[in-house]
C-alpha cells in the first residue's frame, strides 16, 4: 500500500500556521508524483456563527457555510504555494462535521498514503489541530499521520530522526521512514531510549538498573543494528544512537541537535513508547518538536 502512488491528504482550518502543513504535504506529493487533496472541515456546532442555527434554516446555513469554504480552500491554497512547488494534480473537497471526522473519513474514502495537518490553529474555541484532533487522528487513523508545526522549513528532508523502542512494531516504522527517506533522498538517524533512574529520576520498576547502562546501550545499538539489516535499510541509515533519557525528550532533543526535517515513530511499542502519542507526551511532543512529527499506526496485521 505505501509504495504504490497514491494521494497526501491535508487539512486547513484557514490559518496561517496552517499553511507551514500545505507546504509540506504539497511538497510530498510534488517529490513522489501523488496527488493533493486539500480539504477543510466546516463545524457548524463549533464555529463562531453558530447562533445563526438559531434563526435561520439550518440546511441553507450549512450550504452557505459549504460554499463560502470552497471558494476560500482554492485560493487559500493559491496563496500557500509557489506554483513551481504544487503537485501536478491538486483536488480540493469540504467536508460538514467535525475536523477529526471529516479528515478520517477522507482518509478512508481515498486511500490516502498520508495525512499532513498542522499543529496549531487559529481558533480556541474549535481547538483546531492542537489536543483534541491531533489526538484523535493519531489514535484513530488508518494510515500515517505528519503532525507540523508553523516553524516547518521549506524544502526537501535531509534527515529523518526515527525513535524505535526494540519491539516488534519497530520493523513497521523503519520500513515506513526507510522508504519515505528513499522518495526524500534523506538519510536515517535511529535513536533508541534507554531510562535510568538515576537520571530520569522515575519509578525503579519502570527502569534498567544504571550499573548496567554500558553494557546496556552495547546490547540495544547491536540490536539495532540488526533490525537496520534485517529490514535492509542500511542503504539509508546513517546513525544509530542510544540515548539515556525519557523517549519524547530523547527524539526532541536529539532531532534538534542535528537539524532533523522530520521524526518518526509508532503509536504502539512498550513500557514509556507504548503511550507516547496518547495524553501529556502527545502535548509536549507537539508543542516542543521545531519539526514535522510523523506517526506511523501500528495494525493488528502488521
Amino acid at each position: 500500500m505505501w509504495e504504490t502512488p497514491m494521494t497526501v491528504l491535508c487539512a486547513t482550518d484557514f490559518s496561517t500556521n496552517s499553511q507551514a502543513a500545505i507546504r509540506l504535504a504539497a511538497d510530498l506529493a510534488r517529490r513522489t508524483g501523488r496527488s493533493l487533496l486539500l480539504t477543510h472541515a466546516v463545524d457548524l456546532a463549533a464555529d463562531d456563527q453558530a447562533w445563526r442555527v438559531l434563526v435561520e434554516a439550518p440546511d441553507e446555513i450549512e450550504k452557505s457555510a459549504g460554499e463560502q469554504a470552497a471558494a476560500r480552500l482554492e485560493t487559500f491554497f493559491e496563496e500557500s504555494v509557489d506554483p513551481a512547488l504544487r503537485p501536478k494534480l491538486v483536488r480540493f473537497e469540504v467536508g460538514m462535521g467535525s475536523p477529526a471526522e471529516v479528515i478520517l473519513e477522507l482518509a478512508e474514502k481515498e486511500a490516502t498514503a498520508m495525512v499532513v495537518v498542522g499543529t496549531r490553529g487559529a481558533s480556541r474555541l474549535r481547538e483546531i489541530f492542537l489536543g483534541s484532533v491531533a489526538n484523535s487522528l493519531v489514535r484513530q487513523s488508518e494510515v500515517p499521520v505528519i503532525l507540523a508545526p508553523p516553524e516547518t522549513a521549506n524544502g526537501a528532508m535531509k534527515t529523518i530522526v526515527v525513535g524505535l523502542d526494540l519491539s516488534p512494531v519497530s520493523a513497521v516504522v523503519l520500513r515506513r521512514a526507510a522508504t519515505l527517506a528513499r522518495e526524500q533522498r534523506a538519510s536515517v538517524h535511529v535513536v533508541h531510549s534507554v531510562i535510568v533512574p538515576e537520571v530520569t529520576g522515575l519509578a525503579m520498576s519502570l527502569n534498567e538498573p544504571a550499573s548496567r547502562l554500558p553494557e546496556l546501550r552495547a546490547e540495544r545499538h547491536a540490536q539495532l543494528k540488526e533490525l537496520i539489516v534485517d529490514e535492509g535499510a542500511e542503504d539509508v541509515v546513517a546513525e544509530v544512537k542510544v540515548v539515556v533519557d525519557a523517549p519524547d525528550r530523547a527524539l526532541v532533543d536529539y532531532a534538534a541537535s542535528v537539524q532533523a526535517d522530520l521524526i518518526a515513530m509508532g503509536t504502539r511499542g512498550r513500557r514509556g513508547w507504548a503511550r507516547f502519542f496518547l495524553g501529556n507526551s502527545a502535548e509536549r511532543t507537539m508543542r516542543r518538536a521545531r519539526c514535522p512529527v510523523f506517526v506511523v499506526p501500528i495494525g493488528k496485521d502488521d
